[in-house]
């Protein structure tokens, strides 16, 4: 099977093709030219596209010859769909309102793009997007399709037989939570809790939603040691910036060792290091070490007791580990040097709950 020319526009194939994602389909959808923006990226790669709804199988064969090297699996209800099958695409035939199938695309083929162009039921896009985007590769794309749908009016209400969450109110809550950096929606599914750590952008196009995935932790791995080589030539007086390198390897989560390194090469350049004990606590707290944090906390605190960070970290401890009172203290401490943060006042107020209600041993 040929490939397209390098330079033939995606959507002038899609009109050659006879897709409705075309803009020559009375400016219907016209998807592509957007498509070509996003997927160019990935063109000569080898990977896994998956689509759902095949009908005709035009689309595959689009997806065929703009992505060369790739394997497409398109799926669909119909036993029919079988037919376009060939060496490049493989069929799979079920229904998307079962999670376990969507579920069972993800483990099998670790998709690198996912195009929903199925049932739009809302209940069925919601749902097979919190069972498939957790399987996307890291740095890959989820498109919903079609959304046009669920805006006409008395008739939207057919596309939405489930009651589920309507998708413009779901998707543009995870758009808000994006902006917010938190999930904004009280009782959220526990799969969309999971999987919302792992969304980069969300982004809307004419009739489509676009939801981008964050990339690997490889190059975050490759990108980290770029800056210790950096901070080796031109900081080696200064222990803050291998504290702020330290607190990036924490934020991404990557290999403990690396970021206590960083913590390390800082005390060894300054041993009174207020920042690096705090970092070192948080660290300790996120492996459980309640008491070894502990001890990193109160010396970051005896070094810089102006410091907001350090009381909150010493405050959380002595939540986490039982001694509320103190926990009320530290917090209490922390909010009149940061008066402003909800963050510390939401703590404070678990603090003194507990204070109240459960007597210290």
């Amino acid at each position: 099977m040929k490939s397209y020319p390098k330079d033939l526009p995606l959507d002038i194939a899609g009109a050659i093709e006879g897709l409705d994602k075309s803009s020559s389909q009375s400016l219907r959808w016209g998807y592509l030219d957007a498509y070509e923006r996003t997927f160019q990226q990935f063109r000569n790669r080898s990977f896994n596209i998956i689509e759902i709804g095949v009908l005709s199988g035009n689309s595959l064969r689009l997806w065929e010859r703009f992505f060369p090297k790739a394997r497409v699996i398109g799926v669909d209800i119909n036993e029919s769909c079988r037919r376009f099958a060939n060496n490049q695409t493989t069929i799979e035939i079920g229904s998307q309102a079962d999670r376990d199938f969507t579920n069972s695309l993800g483990v099998s083929y670790t998709p690198l793009i996912v195009i929903d162009d199925g049932s739009h039921q809302a209940g069925d896009i919601i749902s097979t997007f919190e069972s498939l985007f957790v399987h996307v590769q890291p740095g890959g794309i989820y498109v919903v399709e079609d959304t046009a749908f669920h805006f006409h009016g008395a008739r939207s209400a057919k596309w939405n037989r489930s009651n589920a969450m309507p998708i413009d109110n779901y998707f543009l809550m995870l758009a808000k939570s994006m902006m917010a950096r938190r999930l904004l929606a009280e009782g959220s599914s526990d799969a969309l809790v999971d999987l919302f750590g792992s969304i980069e952008t969300v982004s809307f196009n004419s009739g489509a939603i676009v939801i981008h995935k964050r990339d690997v932790q490889e190059s975050k791995m490759d990108a980290f040691e770029q800056g210790v080589r950096y901070l080796d030539k031109v900081a080696e007086n200064d222990a803050e910036p291998h504290v702020r390198l330290a607190r990036h390897a924490f934020h991404h989560r990557l290999d403990r060792d690396l970021v206590e390194r960083q913590i390390g090469r800082a005390l060894e350049i300054e041993p009174n290091c207020a920042a690096a004990y705090s970092l070192r606590g948080a660290l300790l707290e996120r492996d459980k070490h309640f008491a070894e944090a502990m001890s990193a906390a109160d010396r970051a605190v005896e070094l810089d007791g102006s410091n907001a960070e350090h009381w909150t970290l010493r405050g959380r401890l002595q939540l986490q580990m039982g001694n509320f009172s103190e926990a009320v203290k530290s917090l209490e401490h922390a909010q009149r040097l940061k008066r402003n943060s909800r963050y510390i006042a939401k703590l404070l107020n678990s603090a003194r709950g507990k204070a109240t209600r459960i007597p210290e041993s």
